[in-house]
């Protein structure tokens, strides 16, 4: 039953999304749905397109960081680290 809801839920993110291309929320959206069916790279791709858009989004950028390195955020957040990624971040803006 509640993969079938995940599968909904997905099918309705990427309705939003092809209707509204430039929408952060819905690409936001869309990439919890993957999480959810397990589609990690795809998640990734959804949050790369909003961040894009919103490039000052640090929620977005953390949310690519646990997902791509989850070592640094799973016990226990790496304060450090993530400090490291901001002024890198920073520096490609």
């Amino acid at each position: 039953m509640e993969a079938k809801q995940d599968a909904q839920g997905l099918r309705e993110f990427q309705s939003v999304v092809e209707k509204n291309p430039e929408s952060t929320r819905a690409l936001v959206g869309l990439a919890t749905a993957y999480l959810d069916l397990g589609q990690k790279e795809k998640a990734l791709s959804a949050l790369r397109q909003a961040s894009a858009l919103d490039p000052g989004n640090w929620i977005i950028h953390k949310q690519i960081w646990a997902i791509g390195h989850p070592e640094e955020f799973y016990p226990s957040i790496n304060g450090k680290w993530q400090e490291e990624q901001l002024q890198q971040e920073k520096g490609k803006q």
